[in-house]
Order: structure tokens, then C-alpha cells, then sequence
């Protein structure tokens, strides 16, 4: 009987060894498998980061590539834009057609200067070349003008002309042209004065007149000579001022009073 006790103590102590050994195991084999699950979820997490700092960084290296792209385009607009406005005529340019007050070819006008009458026929008109004959007593006056939208110059003046008709054919202009009035500009000493002048004459009265205005000084003297032209639609010079100032100043007007 004690033999028979003594061998089942004996067996439920190996039981309760084999169960502990087990439990080790199966204790050690939870352990191993939390410390795989943890280091696949840190190996994960940091393969993550590392993707989106990756991605962040290149977006960040691109970035300025994105706004210095923008720059140029804007630049590149800006130069289009000043070549643009460059190509194109400003609105002082624009807004006045010179053109449009070249006097009609044959008429002749007639102007009254103090007690003193003045002819200025238009002998021909072709394109923007005007020629004109002024007489003023027993003194002829040859004149050829280029007369553009934007300009009127004299070309070409001749004193007594042997040839009294038409030179516009074979017309060449020898001298650099002498600038009398340009529209929207002052680099000949001209400036415009008015682009829409009512006028009272003794022809009659003139609207939508433009006006043009020169002051030239003595190198020698303080004396000033002041030239105003006025010009109107179809007729050209209809009107010319000349002031002289100093101690023996005077002023000279010549205006229009008839047209044949």
C-alpha cells in the first residue's frame, strides 16, 4: 500500500513538472511571438515615415523648381507685354491725324498780313508729299512738305522757281528734312498746343483746329521768337503767328481770308 502511494505522488509530481515545462514553452512562445509582432509593426512604422519623409522631401525639392517656373513665366509676360507696348503707337501718337489737314491740291488761300496779302497755292498732292507756291509780292516761294499723320517737314524751299509746276514726280529730297510740327512729340522745339481750337477769321470761323507752338532763344541775347501754327481740316495753314520779345520786340499775324 505504501509502494502504491509513493508511486502515484511520484507520477503527479512529474505531471505537475511536465506542466510547468509547458507552460514555459507555451509562455515563451507568446513571448517570441509579441516581440516578432512588435518589431514587424516598428519595421512597418518605419518604413512608413520613411516613405513620407522620403515624398516630403521631394516635394519640397520640387517646389522651388514649381516657383521658379512661375518666375520666369511671369517675367517672360512682362518682356511680351513692354515689346507690345513698344510695338504699339502711344494714345498722344494716335489721337492726332495730321493727314487729315493737308490742304485740298489746286486751292489757292488767300491771307491777310497787316495791310499785306499772302498766296499759298497747293500746286500738287501726292501721298504724303504737298507741294506749295506762296506769293508775297513780287516773291515766290517753292515748297515741298512730306506730310504724314504724325509729321509735317518741310523737304525742300527754293526762292524764284524757274519751274513753277509740279516737281512731285521726280521729287528727291536732298536735305535732311526740316521738322515743322510733329503730333505727341517735342523733339524738333514744336509742341502741341491744342488738338481742338475754335478759330474766328475773316474766311470765317474754324473748329476742331490744332495748334502748334515753337520758342527759339538768341545764343546772343535774351530775346525770344515765339512761332504759332494753326492748322485746320482740309485747308492746312490757316493761320501764323510770330512774336518777337526784347527791347525791340515785335509780333507779325497772318490769317486766312479766302480760298479759291
Amino acid at each position: 500500500m505504501k509502494k502504491t502511494s509513493l508511486s502515484l505522488a511520484l507520477v503527479l509530481l512529474l505531471a505537475a513538472c511536465g506542466t510547468t515545462d509547458n507552460s514555459s514553452e507555451t509562455t515563451g512562445t507568446t513571448d517570441s511571438s509579441v516581440e516578432d509582432s512588435a518589431t514587424e509593426q516598428v519595421e512597418e512604422t518605419t518604413e512608413e515615415a520613411t516613405e513620407e519623409t522620403t515624398e516630403e522631401a521631394s516635394e519640397e525639392t520640387e517646389a522651388p523648381e514649381e516657383t521658379g517656373s512661375e518666375e520666369e513665366a511671369g517675367e517672360a509676360k512682362d518682356e511680351a507685354a513692354e515689346e507690345e507696348a513698344a510695338e504699339e503707337p502711344s494714345e498722344e501718337q494716335t489721337g492726332l491725324d495730321l493727314s487729315a489737314y493737308q490742304p485740298e491740291k489746286g486751292s489757292i488761300r488767300v491771307f491777310v498780313q497787316d495791310d499785306f496779302e499772302i498766296e499759298r497755292e497747293t500746286v500738287d498732292v501726292k501721298g504724303d508729299l504737298v507741294q506749295e507756291k506762296i506769293t508775297f509780292g513780287d516773291i515766290k516761294s517753292l515748297k515741298v512738305y512730306k506730310w504724314t499723320a504724325q509729321e509735317i517737314s518741310t523737304l525742300y524751299s527754293e526762292e524764284n522757281p524757274a519751274d513753277e509746276g509740279s516737281i512731285l514726280d521726280e521729287f528727291e529730297a536732298v536735305d535732311a528734312p526740316q521738322d515743322i510740327q510733329s503730333a505727341g512729340t517735342e523733339e524738333s522745339g514744336w509742341v502741341l498746343a491744342s488738338e481742338s481750337e475754335t478759330l474766328s477769321l475773316p474766311y470765317g470761323e474754324l473748329e476742331e483746329v490744332v495748334v502748334f507752338t515753337q520758342t527759339l532763344v538768341s545764343e546772343t541775347t535774351d530775346q525770344e521768337t515765339v512761332f504759332t501754327n494753326y492748322y485746320a481740316k482740309g485747308l492746312g495753314l490757316v493761320k501764323e503767328v510770330i512774336e518777337v520779345t526784347g527791347e525791340n520786340g515785335y509780333s507779325t499775324v497772318s490769317e486766312l481770308s479766302e480760298v479759291k
